[in-house]
């Protein structure tokens, strides 16, 4: 079982562990049983939990929210009444990217006006480049992600 808590993306602080704010900062955060899936497709092991991160309807239309997730910051966004999550770190200079703007499916960066799409996470202007995407799905009420933990840099 897992606790997940919202992140304070504006602070940037939080980025600590553990986070100033505490594990439930600011919003609801929620248990989930495991829902194991096999990231890779074969017989590697590598296994993935999808997480429970928030409630359906506490990311408005239009709306992004930062959470984190496998010790990896998720921007998660609803667009239409769908739910997608990317990485929530630009590429160019490491903005929060749940801080942009969105427009139909793309959301710009708040610094330097980079846009990538939410369903995917492709870079609007040079589509071979992408930032990471994660599935989401709805159990119930609840709003799950699935990501892989990242493994630490050497």
């Amino acid at each position: 079982m897992k606790l997940v808590g919202r992140i304070h993306s504006r602070c940037g602080a939080c980025l600590r562990s553990p986070c100033h704010h505490g594990p439930q900062s600011g919003a609801a955060g929620a248990m989930v049983g495991p829902s194991m899936v096999n990231m890779t497709g074969d017989d590697s092991g590598i296994m993935a939990e999808y997480t429970t991160i928030a409630e359906v309807g506490s990311i408005a239309e239009g709306k992004s929210a930062v959470f984190k997730v496998q010790g990896r910051m998720i921007a998660v966004f609803n667009v239409g009444g769908q739910y997608h999550a990317i990485d929530d770190f630009c590429p160019h200079m490491g903005a929060s990217l749940a801080e942009g703007h969105v427009e139909e499916d793309t959301v710009t960066c708040p610094w330097h006006a980079w846009r990538f799409r939410v369903t995917d996470g492709t870079w609007c202007d040079n589509p071979r480049i992408k930032i990471d995407a994660f599935p989401v799905r709805l159990e119930g009420n609840q709003i799950q992600v699935l990501v892989e933990e990242k493994p630490p840099l050497p």
